[in-house]
């Protein structure tokens, strides 16, 4: 049937048009559809695409490593270099970076989307107003309403979106900002009230008609050049402090500027010693510098309790002091080199399938064997099986997660608590001690995330030099094997003898099964179709191990059977081939080919 929409470029015969076309085929043609698809994939591998495909495309690139699956949070420096390189060349970079941003926003992966926000939110702030224009043209805050109407995406994606769409609405003059603002807030959505007079300004595209400087005396000028460079001597401006964030100021720093820091050397070693002790073999020493402090921690942090601190409490005091001494600890490197190592040593992987996994991965699947990993050491993974892990975590087929064992975990707190902790038996000591394992649990809370994360990156750059040694070994093996040549009976120059091949293709009757003769160059010399020779006698016809039609004898299909036998036994004397080859399909029950 044709579809409503008719196209009448030609006033003879009119035509479906292409889109309705495209439409119909989707809907009505499911093999059509995957056949396409498989040619798609096969061009692609083929590189037919390359003309149009821009994953290799700078900022496409830049945006993928911003929204890396692996990341616990956003890289500011990989943010700082997309806005680096839009800023640099506009005309040839924008438009790329906010198609590769909407791509990543609008796929239902929440750890990628808000990473994708978070990146544009940058992007935003520090490209101007182009890319301000350039986002709705692309219709990034089209799809952006959509999230938060639909309602399909995490809470976290739907927070970001809602903050981000109420700070452009305000700060921004371009109108369509604030329609959509207003549309989404008539559809009775809400937004969270950020505190805007605290939020970094946008970008303020750059003066283009200064002043003269002709016009301005040479000592002024001179002047004003030396009061330049002592502001920026002074203000000590790097290259990424020119780019607007979100702020974010960390709790260390906050509690540092309140003095809490200087109550560190009661708590006990510092970072340095803890250190040393887990990287040598004497864990303790006589000189370890560790002596008990004469008062209770109560005591030392009544101190800083008041109005001009803002603490209530001596708790609030010490669980400040806490957390100093685990973000020094957690930063010290010869802390992070021991944990390093013994992730990547001990890590285990476990994966579990999502429901679209458990309804798509069934026992043959390729990537079956890594639907349900329970605790495999990483060190225990060969070849491209991690490869094999990460490719389904990313098509959403299973949930990945890499974690130190329990068990594991409380021989590293042990560990690490033997070295870090007074060895006074005393309630003073006691309640020190208390504070440094908190301190220490909380370190390893702030490294596991970061470990994890650099394990997992090295665990795929090994898995992605494995998957390109076992694609060149494979290719080698094709390529190094010369053609087939029939054997020499002594009377023939192997040079004159011109192979003759007969090709079999399997078929369920319509396609018949064909057996094609081929010359030594692959052309083909002559063809036999023979529709009932793989029909099962015993079944009633058909593709084997399936009923034939309604009224078909046993006796019948034997007889059309043996005909075509007779007819290919006859083909094969005629022509005399060197070599039969097999091919099997999938669908015709077989995997590959073979050869007699």
């Amino acid at each position: 049937r044709q579809c409503p929409r008719v196209c009448t470029r030609s006033a003879e015969v009119p035509s479906i048009c292409t889109p309705c076309h495209q439409r119909h085929q989707r809907q009505h043609f499911p093999e059509a559809r995957e056949r396409l698809r498989t040619a798609r994939t096969t061009a692609a591998m083929f590189g037919l695409f390359g003309v149009n495909d821009k994953s290799d495309a700078p900022a496409y690139v830049l945006v993928e490593k911003a929204t890396n699956d692996i990341l616990v949070g956003p890289d500011w420096g990989v943010n700082v270099d997309l806005c680096d390189l839009v800023n640099s060349d506009f005309q040839r970079f924008g438009k790329d970076a906010v198609k590769a941003l909407r791509a990543k926003i609008v796929k239902r992966n929440p750890p990628g989307q808000v990473l994708a926000l978070t990146a544009l939110e940058m992007c935003m702030k520090n490209c101007g107003h182009q890319f301000h224009v350039m986002v709705i043209a692309k219709d990034v805050l089209a799809e952006m309403s959509k999230l938060i109407l639909v309602g399909r995406c995490d809470g976290g994606v739907r927070q970001k979106t809602l903050e981000l769409l109420e700070e452009w609405a305000a700060q921004l003059r371009i109108p369509q900002y604030r329609e959509v603002y207003d549309h989404l807030r008539s559809k009775g959505v809400g937004f969270p009230g950020a505190n805007l007079a605290a939020a970094s300004p946008m970008h303020t595209p750059p003066q283009t008609h200064g002043t003269r400087r002709d016009d301005i005396d040479e000592a002024d000028a001179a002047a004003i050049a030396a009061a330049v460079a002592e502001a920026e001597a002074a203000s000590g401006a790097s290259k990424a402090s020119q780019y607007r964030r979100p702020l974010t100021r960390t709790q260390y720093a906050h509690h540092c500027k309140k003095g809490v820091r200087d109550l560190l050397p009661l708590y006990g070693a510092t970072p340095e010693q803890l250190g040393h002790g887990l990287t040598s073999y004497r864990r303790r020493g006589d000189d370890d510098g560790q002596t008990l402090p004469d008062m209770m921690p109560e005591e030392a942090a009544a101190v800083y309790v008041g109005e001009e601190t803002g603490y209530a409490s001596p708790a609030d005091v010490l669980k400040a002091l806490t957390h100093i001494a685990a973000a020094e600890v957690a930063a010290e490197p010869s802390v992070r080199a021991y944990l390093r190592t013994l992730v990547r040593r001990r890590a285990c992987v476990w994966t579990q399938p999502t429901p679209a996994g458990t309804e798509a991965m069934d026992p043959f699947h390729p990537l079956a064997e890594v639907k349900r990993l329970q605790a495999k050491p990483v060190s225990e993974f060969t070849g491209t099986e991690f490869a094999m892990a990460l490719k389904a975590h990313r098509e959403g087929l299973v949930q990945l997660k890499i974690a130190l064992p329990p068990k594991v975990l409380d021989e590293v707190r042990d560990t690490m608590e033997a070295a870090y902790c007074l060895e006074d038996v005393s309630d003073m000591a006691d309640a020190w001690n208390a504070l440094r394992k908190a301190a220490l649990k909380e370190a390893m809370q702030l490294l596991a995330p970061t470990l994890t994360r650099e394990t997992a990156v090295a665990m795929e750059r090994e898995a992605r030099a494995e998957v390109k040694r076992e694609c060149g070994d494979a290719l080698w093996r094709r390529i190094a094997l010369a053609p087939w040549r029939p054997e020499s009976n002594g009377d023939f120059d192997d040079e004159e003898v011109e192979v003759r091949v007969l090709a079999a293709v399997w078929g369920p009757g319509n396609p018949p099964t064909t057996f094609a003769m081929l010359d030594a160059n692959g052309e083909l010399v002559d063809f036999l179709s023979c529709p009932n020779i793989a029909v099962r006698t015993g079944g009633g016809g058909g593709r084997p191990g399936q009923p034939g039609p309604p009224g078909q004898q046993e006796g019948g299909n034997f007889q059309r059977q043996q005909t075509d036998f007779n007819r290919l036994l006859k083909f094969m004397i005629e022509h005399r081939p060197h070599v039969c080859v097999v091919a099997a399909a999938a669908g015709a029950g077989g995997g590959g080919g073979g050869c007699s």
